[in-house]
This record gives C-alpha cells, structure tokens and sequence, in this order.
C-alpha cells in the first residue's frame, strides 16, 4: 500500500477525512490541525513521509511546540538520523525552563539513544561487515559511525558492492565515501548514481563542503539569517546539504550556490512557510536562474 491509500484508509477510520482533504489540496493547515495529523500518521510505517511533513509545518508551530518537538526527535530517529536528534535533545535541555513531561522525554529518549549507540558498537561483527554488500538500506546506515573502528581493507568488494546498487539511495552512498574520506582510504571505487557511473578515489576526493557553490549557499543562509526563524534555518541547512550529497560526486558551478539557496525558497513558498522578508529577496534574485532555480526545485521536490 502505497502512502498515499495508507492515508485515505487511517483518515477515514479516525473519521477525518476532512483534515486529509485540506491537507491534500494544499491548504494550509493550523497548530491543532498539524498536531491531529501527527498524531494519526504516527501509526503508519512511512518515516521519510512523516520527516518531511513535520520539516514543511514546523515554521507554523508556537504554542503547541512541546507536543510538536516529540513527534520532530522520534521523526530524526526513525530516519537514522540519530546525532540531530541528539543535538536538538541537548540544545533544549540546556534551556533555563523546559516543562517537566518535556524534560522526562528528553532524558529518557537520549539515554536510549546512548544505549543503542553501544549496543550497536558491539553487535557490528566481522560478520556483518562480510554480508554488509546484500544489507539493506536501514542496516547500512546503522553500520556508518562504526565502520572506522575497523580495517576496511578486506572489504572493499562489499563496499564497492553498495556503491553500485540501484536500490541504495544517493545520500547513502555520498555518506559512505564521506566515511572513507575521512579514513583516507586509498581505493578507486565506482560509484552508480542516476544511471551515472563515477570513479571516485577517497583519499584524494574533493570534499563538497569544499565546493565554492557550497560555500555560496551557506554564506547566504549567513547573510539571510535575520529573515528566518530558527526551525527554518535548520530547515535550508538539511535541505541544501541533502542536495549536495545526493548530487557528489559532480561539482556544480559557483552560481549553483545560489539556485539550491532560492529552489529552496520557492519549496517553501509553495508551502506557505517563507518569511515575507525573505520572499521579496526570492522574488527579486531569482529572475537570474530561472531554469536552474527549477532544476533543483523539482530535485527537491522528489527527495521531500
């Protein structure tokens, strides 16, 4: 069952097809309305869904966001993205108030967090890294922070299995060469994304924090700051990176920069979540990379 017929059965069973119509016909939905999606969505098995409606919304929330926040930190978790949600768990628990259910959340869900963490550390056997090349995509990334306690050497064929298999998502794969970067790991390997085929060298690969475009989208994100919210800070940071590393390991030109800064922008436009400051500056720039700014829209758009 696709998400979308997941959707019409749990709504019409809740009896809220109603909220199901509005939200499918793009209209925007308010505090208590996003908080009952959530809450009926959270029942069903499509993580990346769920992310990607909580990232859209979140810019809407403010007097319901401690029952928000919880659904956002388990959402980073069911997604493999563990080290966000630790970071936003310990950015709020160093506020002076937080209310008391929040906090318990908090320090429990960290600690869990910590516990897998361990366990995971020591259930990565020589065997698993042996199978790792027929692993699927949640396993792989379970195996990433823990692959450099080992020598990687008499796993290249794995490695270099995952790399070319169609049904490894681009991000994965980008995180992966990332890893062997870091350990200099000196090995040419082909790289399938997009029917392309790369052969990338780690030890020797450009880093795409290094990129000039890169460099161009942060320093706009730094520039615009001021017209943001917080969350959608945040928000621009992940869906940028997401971009890079969907597309390393090509390099974009400098201007690319600034296309991936408005695709973003109209992404969020669309959505009635842009701040009225930063949509005037949209407006205004985005006249000079019209085919660009559509280019990595739609790419945002299929990865979201």
């Amino acid at each position: 069952m696709d998400y979308l017929d997941a959707l019409k059965k749990q709504f019409k069973k809740e009896n809220k097809v109603e909220l199901l119509n509005k939200y499918l016909s793009n209209i925007s939905l308010n505090e208590d309305e996003i908080i009952d999606f959530l809450k009926i969505i959270d029942s069903l098995n499509f993580n990346k869904e769920k992310l990607s409606f909580i990232l859209k919304n979140e810019g809407k929330i403010t007097k319901r966001y401690y029952d928000f926040a919880p659904y956002k930190i388990n959402a980073l978790i069911e997604n493999h993205e563990d080290e966000k949600a630790i970071q936003i768990i310990l950015n709020e628990l160093e506020l002076p108030y937080i209310p008391t259910e929040f906090e318990i959340f908090l320090k429990e869900t960290l600690n869990t967090l910590r516990q897998s963490e361990q366990r995971s550390k020591n259930q990565v056997s020589i065997d698993d890294l042996l199978k790792m090349g027929e692993a699927n995509e949640e396993q792989i990334f379970s195996y990433l922070s823990y692959l450099k306690y080992y020598n990687l050497e008499p796993f290249y064929r794995q490695l270099q299995t995952i790399l070319l298999r169609n049904d490894i998502s681009n991000e994965l794969k980008s995180l992966l060469l990332a890893l062997l970067a870091d350990m200099k790991i000196n090995y040419a390997f082909q790289v399938k994304k997009n029917q392309l085929y790369y052969l990338v060298n780690p030890s020797t690969s450009k880093d795409f924090r290094d990129y000039e475009s890169f460099k161009v989208f942060f320093a706009l994100i730094e520039k615009h700051k001021k017209d943001m919210a917080i969350n959608e800070i945040e928000y621009f940071k992940m869906i940028g990176q997401s971009i890079f590393l969907d597309i390393y390991p090509e390099e974009p030109p400098l201007e690319d920069g600034y296309a991936i800064f408005y695709a973003i922008c109209k992404f969020l436009e669309n959505g009635n979540h842009l701040t009225k400051q930063l949509k005037m500056t949209y407006l205004k720039e985005s006249i000079s990379y019209p085919s660009k700014i559509e280019y990595y829209y739609q790419k945002i758009v299929s990865l979201f």
